[in-house]
C-alpha cells in the first residue's frame, strides 16, 4: 500500500472590493468553483509558466491611434483653420 505524501498548507488573507469579490463569485460558482479552488489554479499555473498567466496591459488614454487625429487638429488650429 503506497503512503500518500502530505502537503504543508498555509493560510492566506485577501483584502479587495466588497462588489468585486460578490461579482467573481456568482461567475464561479456558475462555472462549479470557489474562490480557493480559483486562487490555486492560479498559483499553480503562475509557478508552472514561471510568469503570470494572461496579458496585464493598460490602454494609455492617448495611445497612438487617438494621437494622430488630434495632432491633425492641434496643428489645424495652430495655423488657423476651424
Amino acid at each position: 500500500m503506497a503512503k500518500e505524501a502530505i502537503i504543508a498548507t498555509t493560510s492566506i488573507k485577501i483584502r479587495m472590493d466588497k462588489n468585486m469579490k460578490k461579482q467573481a463569485e456568482a461567475l464561479f460558482s456558475k462555472m462549479a468553483l470557489n474562490m480557493k479552488t480559483v486562487f490555486t489554479i492560479f498559483t499553480k499555473a503562475v509557478a508552472r509558466c514561471n510568469k503570470i498567466p494572461f496579458k496585464i496591459a493598460t490602454e494609455p488614454i492617448f495611445n497612438e491611434a487617438k494621437r494622430d487625429p488630434l495632432r491633425k487638429v492641434t496643428k489645424e488650429l495652430e495655423a488657423g483653420k476651424d
